[in-house]
């Protein structure tokens, strides 16, 4: 799965820069935090790409802003720091752009897969797959959360089952109480019968 995102930011990353007309400064901000993040130095990359992301706010379109807070999220999942990547992801929103909502789908189903909630894992891979549906990944996260899934509810059926059963069965201690019980109501039931058999004997 980190693998598949550091794939895809690249490649995304790749498309932000050179396709896009934005100033010289953020360009060369996100240059130098894509090196740092080819040089796994995450910190460094956050920082350009922060860098990045204050440029672009000077800016009146909001594109060149969401492709910079995808960066920083996607440095931030590198980092296992899923909380904070989710947020900056979450920050995303009103873009035309098709190729960054399946990007964006796909890095929420990397977090959701990663929390074991594979059944939204399934929904946002299976969104990315909606606006890319050439991605490959996208395709094979999305089967990978549905098998995860069935084996994690296949899971809870059963723990569920054992646990009724368990419930179901009695303690063998109240067990013999009730066998002692039982066994003292027959001795007293016959002790009684007796009493009345002499007693009806005395009679004659």
């Amino acid at each position: 799965m980190i693998k598949k995102i550091k794939i895809l930011f690249c490649a995304f990353l790749s498309i932000s820069f050179f396709a896009c007309n934005i100033e010289n400064k953020t360009q060369g901000y996100s240059l130098f935090g894509y090196l740092s993040w080819q040089q796994n130095n995450w910190a460094r990359a956050a920082g350009h790409f922060y860098n990045a992301l204050e440029e672009s706010e000077k800016l009146k379109t909001s594109e060149y802003k969401n492709y910079c807070n995808f960066n920083i999220a996607s440095t931030y999942l590198m980092q296992n720091e899923d909380l904070s990547a989710n947020i900056k992801l979450e920050k995303i929103e009103n873009t035309k752009d098709k190729y960054l909502k399946s990007c964006v789908f796909y890095q929420q189903g990397i977090v959701a897969f990663k929390k074991q909630d594979y059944k939204a894992a399934a929904v946002f891979f299976k969104k990315s797959i909606e606006y890319n549906p050439n991605s490959l990944d996208a395709k094979i996260n999305y089967e990978l959360s549905k098998k995860y899934l069935d084996s994690q509810e296949s899971q809870q059926t059963t723990s569920k089952t054992k646990g009724i059963q368990k419930n179901n069965k009695i303690n063998p201690a109240i067990i013999d109480l009730i066998r002692r019980k039982e066994k003292e109501k027959w001795n007293s039931e016959n002790e009684e019968n007796n009493k009345n058999q002499e007693k009806h004997l005395n009679d004659y």
